[in-house]
């Protein structure tokens, strides 16, 4: 259920910062006519990049 479209993983000094963008939850730009909305992630998403995100940061803080 999890779609990114962007996945950062970064470690410096103070510990690791991950930077993620699920497309469910991205910004969609019409041009004609002019309009921006949002797709809301589905209930099933959510849970899943909950999951994932408790996941990481199991695996992230022991290194």
């Amino acid at each position: 259920p999890l779609d990114f479209k962007r996945l950062q993983l970064q470690r410096d000094e103070q510990g690791w910062l991950v930077r993620l963008e699920h497309f469910g939850a991205s910004e969609v730009v019409n041009r004609l006519p002019g309009f921006r909305r949002y797709i809301r992630l589905s209930a099933e998403q959510r849970g899943a990049l909950l999951a994932a995100f408790k996941r990481l940061h199991s695996l992230l803080r022991n290194h």
